[in-house]
């Protein structure tokens, strides 16, 4: 099809956001959260937090998300987040391609 340039631009700019979304629907559906957008790019966290009966956190995710209690469910968790990902994001459109890593260690001090 035959797109000006101004088109094109559109057109890309709806595959990236469309794409994102995906990735963003992935992230969570894994017990993930987005922390930040970066132009094409985003940050998935998995916060850990061991929960106690009286953590006003353990209230407020016991309706919907359940945080993660050590790292190495997070790392599985995050694992399986990116591989669903890599498969999503050829489903959504193939002609994108996704890059990723995934590291562990305290977010902010």
């Amino acid at each position: 099809r035959d797109l000006t340039p101004e088109r094109a631009t559109e057109a890309l700019a709806d595959e990236i956001f469309g794409a994102l979304a995906r990735l963003t629907d992935i992230c969570v559906m894994w017990g993930g959260d987005v922390a930040k957008f970066a132009g094409d790019a985003l940050l998935c966290v998995w916060k850990v937090e061991p929960l106690n009966e009286e953590s006003p956190l353990s209230r407020h995710f016991e309706r919907k998300y359940q945080p993660v209690a050590d790292i190495d469910s997070a790392m599985r968790l995050a694992r399986r987040a990116a591989f669903e990902m890599l498969k999503g994001i050829k489903v959504y459109c193939e002609d994108l391609e996704l890059h990723g890593g995934i590291g562990a260690g305290n977010l902010l001090n």
